[in-house]
């Protein structure tokens, strides 16, 4: 054999070797403990991560990874909404009240007016003849009455000389009063003739914000059928808005104790426009809709509502102080009501207690998942700790602790926002699961991953 064949032969060799070598210990052969038959190669106590391909492959699984907060005492606002309608305090149409020809119109469109300002005129020419017509008319009859209480007296002064009769006196007497009627009858025409004339001047009722005009100088106005424009009254403002029947009680219990205050927002709940009172609440329920609705009333110096607009609206009705507060996506609903998962520490031989009835709950992991202890440990822990949030919710590094779940029943309060207060079932500084519920059981161990602050 030429030493050329020889050398191709030996590179062969070893190419197959160093394949066999990379393949052997990809497999893991090569890795085995070679300890005697009976001893565990890994022990509870050894310092070497359990975490490890070999491990798994071996029947080890993680612990279900959890995400807790803490229940925390604080001030949580009782607070309802509902969506809301402004409306003008007062609206009022204006109209002519007399027939005539538009000849001026006297404000802009939009703008802001005073009671007695000036809107429209109307042609005044037959009303201002009219009224000297029964001006004229007031003092022919006026003229006619002073004419007989002079023939009256004259008859009188007669009467005591015999140049005239009683008859004559009683007749005169009864002309004057007939004259005095005609002239009251007069004086009514007169002051009817100069109303009118002051019709020509249509002014504003009330402090308000004008519409616009829908009819322009030169046309025929009729009285009472046509609205020249419509005046809002905008401040103060009224919020109109609905609650659920199941809230009559509230509200009464804090119309009668305080002053009801709202928050009134823009229709994507991005901006505050206003801050307002509770005025009144309706008589009676809506049947159709099982609402009740409530009327208040804000002030509107920067001109941030208008009439008719959809807002949200946000009623404080109380304020509990010191109360025991939770995310309310950390309340899980079972058969029989709403409750949490509570991270606990269970110490090797303990058999944990519940809170809420002082009894034990269930039999923790059995003593053939205690290998499951070293899967998945946090960096910077011994082989053999779990790491675990004890009741300073600092992190507990005591050998032998396990960080299991208690299922635990509590009783709810109102919900502000995406809180909510517990009333019963936890404490404060209890640890609460938010995330990661789905596979957990009475007593299940646990890997805290994430604390939500």
């Amino acid at each position: 054999m030429s030493s050329t064949k020889y050398f191709k032969y030996t590179i062969i060799i070893l190419l197959v070797l160093v394949s066999c070598y990379f393949l052997l210990n990809y497999l893991g052969v090569l890795g085995q403990s070679t300890e005697p038959s009976g001893q565990s190669p890994i022990s509870s106590n050894s310092n070497m991560p359990t975490n490890t391909p070999n491990a798994r492959g071996r029947g080890a699984r993680a612990l279900p990874p959890v995400r807790v907060v803490s229940v925390i005492k604080g001030n949580l606002p009782n607070q309802l909404t509902s969506i809301g309608t402004v409306s003008a305090s007062e609206t009022v149409n204006v109209m002519s009240r007399i027939n005539g020809e538009l000849i001026s119109v006297e404000f802009t469109e939009g703008a802001l007016v005073k009671a007695g300002d000036i809107l429209f005129k109307i042609d005044p020419t037959s009303y201002e003849i009219a009224l000297s017509q029964a001006q004229g008319q007031l003092l022919k009859d006026k003229a006619n009455l002073d004419n007989a209480k002079a023939d009256l007296a004259r008859f009188i002064r007669l009467q005591s000389q015999g140049g005239v009769s009683e008859q004559n006196i009683t007749t005169q007497q009864s002309l004057i009063r007939q004259l005095e009627g005609t002239v009251k009858t007069s004086q009514a025409l007169y002051d009817k003739a100069a109303l009118e004339l002051s019709y020509t001047e249509i002014k504003a009722p009330i402090d308000g914000v004008t519409s616009l005009v829908d009819i322009s100088v030169g046309n025929f106005v009729q009285s009472n059928t046509q609205i020249l424009t419509t005046l809002t009254k905008v401040d103060p403002i009224d919020i109109l808005f609905s609650l659920p029947e199941r809230h009559i009680s509230q509200l009464q219990q804090a119309k009668n104790t305080q002053e009801i205050a709202i928050e009134v927002w823009d229709g994507f709940l991005r901006e505050k426009l206003a801050n307002a009172v509770v005025l009144s609440i309706n008589n009676q329920i809506d049947t159709a809709t099982g609402t009740i609705q409530i009327k208040a009333q804000s002030s509107n110096k920067e001109n941030k509502l208008f009439a008719n607009q959809f807002v949200n609206v946000k009623i404080n009705l109380s304020e509990q102080q010191d109360a025991l507060i939770l995310p309310f996506f950390a309340i899980q609903n079972g058969a029989d009501g709403p409750f949490v998962w509570r991270v606990i520490e269970k110490k090797e031989g303990e058999n944990p207690v519940n809170k809420n009835n002082k009894s034990p709950q269930s039999n923790l992991a059995p003593e053939e998942n205690k290998e499951n202890l070293n899967v998945q440990q946090p960096k910077n822990t011994r082989a053999g700790d779990t790491e675990n949030l004890n009741d300073s919710n600092t992190v507990d590094k005591s050998p032998n602790a396990k960080t299991i779940v208690q299922r635990v029943a509590v009783k709810l309060g109102y919900r502000h926002q995406d809180s909510v207060v517990i009333l019963d079932g936890v404490d404060a500084g209890d640890m609460i699961v938010t995330d990661g519920v789905d596979k957990l059981t009475e007593g299940s161990l646990v890997n805290i991953v994430d604390e939500t602050r």
